[in-house]
């Protein structure tokens, strides 16, 4: 399963003509159905306008390049206009976001999104407790059914988040809490 940075930059190329439509810029939620909704592409010069290519029409997301039928899939538009639904949803602007407990307990911050191909399903948000913990111990994956909220501030988890740095000191056991995975290198 890919994590959303894997997406970002990979070359949009229509099956029909064989034509390069992009490149992948950013990546867009439907955070009710937790599944990627759109793919924001940009062609060539950042004077263009972004264009938007819905989920549905994406063919296949492969190693190297997303497939998409022909060039009808882009909807022309802005950032500010295309895909309005969804575009308050980019994953962008959710990766960097502090995440908290119900209860008020900070567990990290939101670095990036992983999926499920082809369904473009959210199986997981990857999470950081900062540079050291993460070469230490490596980060945890938040299940998408742990997130109570996103909002322009911070990620509002469950109370069972709580315990997901909790350390068996020297042991080198793997941890698991609902919703979450903990795994240490002692």
């Amino acid at each position: 399963m890919p994590k959303g940075r894997q997406l970002l930059g990979l070359p949009v190329i229509a099956v029909d003509s064989g034509e390069v439509l992009g490149q992948v810029e950013e990546l867009l939620l439907d955070t009710e159905h937790r599944k990627l909704a759109a793919l924001v592409v940009r062609e060539g010069s950042w004077l263009k306008s972004p264009q938007i290519i819905r989920w549905p029409d994406v063919l296949s997301v492969g190693r190297d390049a997303v497939t998409v039928a022909d060039q009808s899939v882009l909807e022309a538009g802005s950032r500010e206009n295309a895909a309005g639904e969804f575009l308050e949803h980019s994953v962008q602007k959710y990766t960097g976001l502090r995440v908290v407990t119900a209860d008020g307990n900070d567990v990290g911050t939101l670095e990036d999104v992983v999926v499920e191909l082809p369904s473009g399903q959210v199986s997981g948000w990857e999470l950081s407790d900062g540079l050291i913990q993460d070469l230490l111990s490596g980060r945890v994956c938040l299940l998408p059914q742990d997130i109570l909220s996103f909002g322009k501030n911070a990620v509002v988890v469950s109370e069972q988040v709580n315990n997901l740095w909790k350390v068996d000191q020297g042991r080198g056991t793997s941890h698991e809490v609902p919703g979450v995975q903990w795994r240490s290198n002692g």
